[in-house]
């Protein structure tokens, strides 16, 4: 509520504003929190955000070949895979059983 009125928002604003910020309620925390040590001058942190953290350590898996993936397993499965710098297609390995992923995924396929 104190970002809020920092930033002047009305009655009825918090949502529409919570719901275009990246992160959600976490983010505009974190955002309220970094203006205040800014206004205090203390340091800024320097943290890696969550999908910052998660790209580094997809980034680090070492690529699979496709006879890596075992061949018994559901039907449908999902393979996630790196582009390189210079265009090379790096697979990294399978997220199976995953059911809701992979519809999620389908979707987005058939669309």
């Amino acid at each position: 509520l104190n970002h809020a009125h920092r930033l002047d928002l009305t009655q009825g604003m918090l949502a529409d504003y919570l719901a275009g910020t990246p992160g959600g309620l976490k983010g505009v925390i974190a955002e309220e929190r970094r203006m205040r040590r800014e206004e205090s001058n203390k340091p800024a942190k320097t943290r890696e955000t969550p999908r910052e953290a998660l790209s580094r350590k997809l980034r680090n898996l070492e690529g699979r070949s496709f006879d890596q993936i075992p061949v018994d397993g559901s039907e449908f499965t999902l393979l996630v895979a790196r582009r390189l710098p210079d265009g090379e297609i790096v697979l990294l390995g399978e997220v199976g059983e995953d059911v809701s992923l992979i519809e999620r995924a389908a979707k987005q396929l058939l669309t």
